[in-house]
């Protein structure tokens, strides 16, 4: 049975093999053992810290096995973006050029700019290959959701997800290849790592004016805002749950945002909170949710269990024993069935 549970730092050297193994593209998580004990510590004191609003706190998931305690994968939530730094981004644009004789066409462009103090954002999303299998990573990402319900005030009222943007075989980014290069002659994973070092390095890579879409090679135009092939369900599933496209994409892989109104989220609106009334050895129901303790000591889990009646509800022993509640505690859920023709 697996569990997804706020990263320990008893995770710590679990948790950074995990993380080399990840490529490029996941650039919240870098491959620095200095930053990521950084984290890893920001988000426990995230998650003990009684919170009334957010300010740039890091909330850090893993995918445990329950029976060998071997991770699987990691998951987070940024609690408000462009705190200490502000976000730069591309946002796809129309310029339209007039004429009285002739019909000119309408030219899509990317502009360079930036934001502070924005909102939550989903991230961090990585799931071991081993683990690509009955829907661990659909727990993996929905189960930040149901934190987020639960943790409300934690929370900005609107989320973003952004997505890998694509990239070649050998591993080099289309959209940082033909633009970002000539602004700095490296490769993507060494630009990264720059970025590290001085994040003031960003606006002095992004271009002063617009970059016309019809000057850029089909290649590129046919790739800017689209996903990487194994970040693609990803998007699809939150498409589902009431994302939408934004007009923004990375500034140096061009890969696409999602954003929501938390609220409106489907896995979210119609999530119900119910008390555990009985534990049984099994539940009788075959409809699947995903189900949690709706507490700050976030644990969360696949199950089978009835609409709660009354308020209240029965699970099995293992999701007692994974979600570590007993009679009388509290669980919020949301049903797999329900999708964006449900909300």
């Amino acid at each position: 049975m697996f569990v997804i549970r706020p990263v320990k730092v008893s995770d710590t050297q679990n948790f950074i093999d995990l993380v080399i193994m990840m490529h490029a593209g996941i650039t919240s998580l870098p491959k620095d053992i200095d930053i990521l004990n950084s984290k890893i510590e920001n988000s426990v004191n995230a998650f003990l810290t009684d919170l009334w609003a957010p300010n740039d706190e890091t909330y850090l998931f893993v995918l445990e096995n329950i029976e060998s305690k071997s991770l699987g994968g990691v998951c987070g939530i940024y609690s408000k973006t462009g705190v200490e730094q502000p976000v730069y981004h591309y946002t796809i644009e129309e310029e339209v050029h007039l004429n009285g004789t002739v019909k000119l066409p309408i030219q899509k462009i990317l502009i360079a700019k930036s934001y502070t103090k924005g909102p939550s954002e989903n991230c961090s999303l990585f799931l071991h290959p081993r683990y690509r299998r009955d829907g661990l990573g659909k727990l993996l990402s929905l189960s930040r959701l149901l934190f987020m319900a639960s943790n409300r005030k934690r929370f900005d009222d609107i989320i973003i997800a952004n997505l890998r943007g694509v990239f070649k075989k050998n591993g080099k980014s289309i959209f940082w290849e033909e633009i970002g290069r000539h602004f700095l002659d490296v490769e993507y994973e060494t630009l990264q790592q720059r970025i590290l070092e001085d994040p003031e390095l960003i606006p002095a890579l992004l271009p002063k004016h617009p970059i016309y879409l019809s000057l850029l090679s089909d290649e590129l135009r046919s790739i800017i805002g689209q996903p990487h092939k194994n970040s693609a369900p990803a998007l699809n599933m939150l498409m589902n749950e009431g994302f939408t496209f934004s007009n923004k994409i990375d500034p140096f892989d061009g890969g696409p945002a999602a954003t929501a109104f938390i609220d409106q989220v489907n896995f979210i609106k119609h999530s119900d909170v119910a008390e555990v009334s009985s534990i049984k050895s099994e539940s009788k129901t075959d409809e699947k949710v995903v189900v949690c303790n709706n507490r700050t000591d976030f644990r969360a889990t696949y199950a089978h269990i009835n609409p709660s009646v009354d308020g209240k509800t029965h699970i099995s022993r293992k999701v007692a024993r994974a979600l570590e509640v007993d009679v009388g505690d509290t669980i919020r859920y949301s049903s797999l069935n329900r999708g964006a023709n449900n909300g």
